[in-house]
């Protein structure tokens, strides 16, 4: 894979483009700039409606914004665009640069604001020849890799139930979670909804889930923090990531001295590795981008993998509001 040469743009210019303050420390790229300053691209422009968060991130990038994407790539000839936007902006904006002749397309989550919008969109970049890259960063983080390889190689044995609990609206931070669910079964299983109701509000979902035997629990909390975990009960096991990825935990079972012929299970005294913020693997996101547009094939998180978790998210909002269009 090279970067060299390659030029790239920012379409919203929110937080999660440029502005965490987090990405400003040594080490740190958990935004889009950041990543691309991490693998030598070259951010050469930006655009947002707003005209205030604009001036804000040209004063402090040194980097020109426009006022909308149809004008930056008039302007500009960019080799990758990031889409930042609001989610309901996610399908026009991703249009727009790829009939402007964009190929690589690195699109923040949830993809669009529905699955049909994600299909079309799905449509529209075979048509053209570009790859698109959904930002599910915790595809990449080594976590994750573990908890996949341990269900799918049956490490504690077959996996019986997987709970996943979510915080701050399904859409908004939870389809991370249902993108889990496809990603740690090898994105082999479709899922049907048993039941979901309503958490605090519209926005969150608890529901039961099934695949064959195989049972998941969702549960949503409208909390002032952020909370993403995923447990996978096993026969011989629990696997838990928890900090959303940020350390897992592997307890066994064991035979119960009290009890002979029966076990229990034996809570780990520690985590197997503690990887800190699963926010940082956003240049790995980046980088399989390029790499997979290169060797014409789908990145690990496209949009494929991301129709899959939006459907499953309306099904359940269905199931819980009869209204697949509740979203938060």
């Amino acid at each position: 894979m090279s970067t060299s040469g390659l030029r790239a743009a920012l379409v919203g210019l929110g937080d999660v483009a440029w502005g965490y303050p987090a990405a400003a420390r040594p080490g740190r790229a958990t935004t889009h700039l950041e990543s691309y300053r991490a693998l030598g691209i070259a951010c050469v422009a930006g655009c947002d409606a707003s005209a205030a968060a604009a001036r804000r991130f040209s004063a402090a990038t040194g980097i020109r914004a426009y006022p909308d994407p149809r004008a930056m790539l008039q302007a500009e000839p960019v080799d990758l665009v990031s889409i930042c936007s609001p989610d309901e902006l996610h399908f026009e904006h991703a249009r727009i640069a790829i009939e402007a002749g964009v190929r690589r397309i690195w699109l923040e989550k949830p993809p669009t604001a529905t699955a049909t919008a994600t299909r079309e969109l799905v449509a529209l970049a075979q048509r053209h020849g570009a790859t698109v890259a959904v930002n599910f960063f915790r595809r990449y983080h080594p976590c994750f890799e573990r908890v996949k390889a341990m269900v799918t190689g049956e490490a504690l044995g077959r996996a019986h139930r997987i709970e996943l609990r979510y915080s701050r609206g399904l859409l908004a931070n939870g389809i991370h979670q249902l993108d889990l669910l496809h990603f740690i079964t090898a994105d082999s299983l479709s899922f049907d909804v048993d039941a979901a109701t309503p958490g605090g509000d519209e926005r969150h979902a608890d529901a039961f889930l099934h695949s064959d035997s195989l049972r998941v629990e969702l549960s949503g909390a409208l909390l002032p923090y952020h909370v993403q975990e995923t447990d996978v009960l096993c026969e011989r096991g629990r696997i838990r990531a928890t900090q959303g990825g940020g350390a897992l935990w592997i307890d066994r079972a064991a035979p119960n001295p009290d009890y002979p012929g029966f076990s229990r299970l034996e809570l780990a005294p520690a985590p197997e590795f503690d990887e800190g913020n699963p926010g940082d693997r956003f240049p790995e996101v980046l980088a399989d981008l390029i790499a997979s547009h290169d060797r014409k094939q789908a990145p690990r998180s496209h949009l494929g993998t991301a129709l899959r978790s939006m459907q499953l998210y309306e099904n359940i909002m269905q199931q819980a509001h009869g209204d697949t269009r509740r979203r938060g």
